[in-house]
């Protein structure tokens, strides 16, 4: 269960546009650089809705909320399971919904994903922008534009599980 920000959410008349990944409410538009991790690789903006009631949120993806193994067929691109691996999948799970107290049960019950809206990857990641010091053999970064976040609509897709209503 996230905490309820009243103390926010009272003083401002109009709804959040989104989340963090903390269910911490965000009135400015959504932008990868007011996420909550500042040390991110990779953002995704995610349209989940209430297990309960169906109220839709917003919310921001930094890393892998849970620790859900992906299926046994699912793709990787590395050692350990990336949000994009997750959206693949269609296993990426931000857990309760935002504490809005949008139903009796809400701030308790579980959320469902529905469609990834903008995903976000900085390209050294994927290597790109690095190269091999030919003197010690270590990756360096040969090119600092791969640090910046670079949007990738291949990854915004709906995400509805299979049998989610």
């Amino acid at each position: 269960m996230h905490h309820h920000y009243g103390d926010i959410l009272s003083r401002i008349a109009e709804p959040p546009l989104w989340f963090d990944e903390n269910a911490v409410p965000r009135f400015d538009p959504f932008a990868v650089d007011r996420v909550a991790n500042i040390y991110a690789n990779e953002v995704a903006l995610v349209r989940i809705t209430c297990q309960g009631c169906d109220s839709s949120f917003d919310v921001a993806f930094s890393g892998v909320k849970a620790s859900r193994p992906l299926p046994a067929d699912a793709k990787r691109d590395g050692p350990s399971p990336m949000i994009r691996d997750h959206i693949r999948a269609r296993t990426l799970q931000y857990g309760d919904p935002p504490n809005i107290r949008c139903c009796a049960g809400g701030p308790s019950m579980n959320s469902v994903p529905r469609q990834v809206m903008e995903y976000w990857i900085k390209p050294v990641i994927l290597g790109e922008g690095m190269g091999c010091d030919i003197q010690t053999g270590k990756q360096v970064l040969l090119d600092r534009k791969a640090l910046k976040f670079r949007r990738n609509p291949a990854f915004e897709i709906d995400i509805t599980p299979d049998g989610a209503r």
